[in-house]
């Protein structure tokens, strides 16, 4: 098994996100993250519905944005359900809680 390092970013993102919040894996049901270009993807399911969330670090703000798609296997969908840009690190785990809620219902 070949492991991918991480950058300073996603490394940082990591430690950030568990020391706002140590539960965050096991309360968002996080079942993978994934490290993509500044940032990270958390792979999320909840009640047969899945959910990747994209957080991403913009440089030159100094500010995080987020993205997330549902994902529907049976229809072979993909829907972007949320866009927000240019948000604060202590509003990370509020929109990630607003996003899979939403979903949810």
């Amino acid at each position: 098994m070949k492991m991918i390092e991480l950058t300073e970013v996603q490394q940082t993102l990591i430690e950030q996100l568990k020391e706002m919040n140590r539960f965050f894996i096991s309360e968002y049901n996080v079942k993978t993250i994934l490290a993509i270009d500044n940032g990270l993807r958390l792979h999320t399911k909840n009640n047969g519905r899945v959910v990747n969330i994209d957080i991403t670090y913009d440089y030159g703000n100094d500010l995080y944005d987020i993205k997330a798609h549902s994902v529907n296997g049976l229809k072979a969908e993909c829907k972007q359900i949320a866009d927000f840009t240019g948000i604060f690190f202590d509003q990370l785990h509020e929109l990630i809680r607003e996003i899979l809620f939403k979903e949810a219902s």
